[in-house]
């Protein structure tokens, strides 16, 4: 067994969504709109101006494979604000029993900075505001030991978002709509505010993308060395570390930076305070003296939740190097950043440090596949699964998907792709687990390759073997054996043919 790209499905209404935007004429369209595969396969969402597509997923007998076609398609409830971002979100059924997806939520980040939750059948949610700029991208993380939250980028900040709040609030506007009808007075009043926390960038970098690491560890060397770099020889520092949250940024100045936040409560700055307390007592002065004026009145700002500030301690300079894109590995220990410059750059995010970097790849996609090593069923001696991680390249100007070993490994294969295709790569999986469903397993679409040219979403499928690098590895050797002895077997059916024939 090699490494294969299979068919996974087909969308057959892509050449009607193309019209519905009308980029009917462009090839590389896909590249001007936002788009979003459910990782359980069961919703694939497209974006662009007002306009929003949502298709549905169905098993056909006949070709033997699911098919993709539009449930629901139209314009979003603020025609004037464009859409910048989507992701959808697959829920699990609610109760402990409940072990598989009940239905998925589409997230929607607009240029004003507001965010919608859709459901499957084109029904508004719930919508929030929480920063004033454009969203630039919209990630999420779920999995075994791993907190379930929503990430919401912008250029200035990151919103995080815990799925216990966030979750529990749309199941319950759901089952509202479904009772009483969109726009009913009770479904209006169940809506509240999730509350979430802001974490501000400095001004000197200009951010493009960013993932979360999350909480990291860190040994009392580290703390104490931190500390003293911080606050010089005379720092007061804490005995126990504090517990940081890693958010890595990619854009210029510097090309990465490694950006920490102090989890836990933080106490408001005084100056703050005293600014929040008179502008309370200077709006309420008129009507304390009885003036009431004559101009009209404004409508209030929208009330956004605080930032708290980011500390960059490191990052990678470069000034003539410019990123634009960010991929987390699924073991948060790796991450892959493109550049302008055309290269691919392997980092360790915990390190700080550059490990490989790529080049000749202009405008490349990247993803990570995560291969745990099969177990024979029957063996008596319980053991734990090895897992190989590999990098998925796509270079659109070369036309060709690759994969590489990590961290140092070889090129393990290459494939032919169209030029106008994309690569999806997701983070997340199942979400809104609860706390006594430990039965579910967390699998589904983490990269998949979107080929427009025939209308297909294509599985990369790498078989364990192709990490073993190692010249004595029985597996490989034998695996290389038996593909010898087909290309014998070809080579020898193709001369007796030609002895044949003459």
């Amino acid at each position: 067994m090699s490494c294969e790209v299979k068919v996974l499905s087909n969308v057959d209404d892509l050449s009607e969504v193309q019209d519905q935007f009308g980029l009917s004429s462009e090839e590389n369209w896909l590249n001007a709109v936002c788009y979003a595969l459910s990782p359980a396969g069961d919703v694939l969402a497209f974006g662009h101006g007002s306009i929003l597509v949502i298709l549905s997923s169905k098993w056909d007998r006949q070709r033997q494979l699911n098919v993709y076609r539009i449930a629901w398609k139209g314009a979003i409830d603020d025609p004037n604000c464009l859409i910048t971002s989507i992701l959808c979100a697959p829920m699990v059924g609610q109760g402990s029993s409940q072990i598989s997806m009940d239905f998925s939520f589409i997230v929607v980040g607009l240029d004003n900075g507001q965010v919608l939750f859709y459901g499957e059948n084109g029904t508004l949610v719930h919508s929030q505001l929480f920063h004033q700029e454009p969203v630039q991208a919209i990630k999420a993380q779920s999995g075994k030991h791993i907190n379930e939250e929503l990430y919401v980028f912008y250029a200035s900040c990151a919103v995080i978002i815990h799925g216990a709040q966030l979750f529990p609030l749309l199941r319950s506007l759901k089952q509202q709509i479904g009772r009483y009808g969109v726009g009913s007075p009770r479904v209006n009043e169940a809506q509240e505010v999730v509350a979430c926390r802001k974490w501000s960038y400095g001004k000197s970098m200009t951010v493009q993308d960013s993932v979360v690491v999350g909480p990291q560890k860190t040994c009392t060397f580290d703390h104490l060395l931190t500390a003293s770099l911080e606050g010089g020889f005379f720092a007061k520092y804490r005995h126990a570390p504090p517990q940081n949250s890693l958010i890595v940024a990619a854009g210029m100045k510097p090309y990465i930076g490694f950006h920490y936040a102090k989890e836990g409560f933080t106490q408001p700055v005084l100056a703050d305070v005293a600014r929040a307390v008179a502008s309370k007592i200077k709006s309420a002065l008129p009507s304390w003296f009885g003036g009431s004026s004559s101009t009209p009145q404004t409508p209030p700002e929208p009330q956004l939740p605080p930032s708290e500030a980011l500390i960059c301690r490191f990052g990678l300079c470069d000034l003539p190097r410019s990123a634009f894109s960010v991929w987390l590995a699924p073991n948060y220990s790796l991450a892959a950043v493109a550049d302008t410059l055309g290269r691919v750059i392997l980092i360790d995010c915990v390190k700080g440090i550059a490990l490989r970097i790529w080049k000749g790849y202009r405008d490349a996609q990247c993803g990570f596949v995560e291969v745990a090593e099969k177990v024979a069923k029957d063996s008596a001696v319980k053991q734990d699964r090895r897992k190989a991680l590999f990098l998925v390249i796509y270079a659109p100007r070369r036309s060709v998907l690759e994969v590489w070993s990590l961290q140092s490994g070889p090129k393990v294969a290459a494939f032919t792709a169209a030029k106008n295709g994309q690569l999806i790569y997701n983070t997340h999986s199942l979400m809104g687990v609860g706390s006594g469903s430990s039965k579910v397993k967390y699998s589904g679409y983490g990269c998949t390759f979107f080929d427009p040219s025939d209308c297909s979403l294509k599985e990369i499928s790498i078989p364990f073997h192709c990490a073993l690098s190692d010249s004595k590895s029985k597996t490989a050797k034998d695996l290389h054996l038996l593909k010898r002895l087909k290309i014998c077997l070809k080579a020898g059916d193709g001369a007796r043919r030609r002895s044949r024939t003459r």
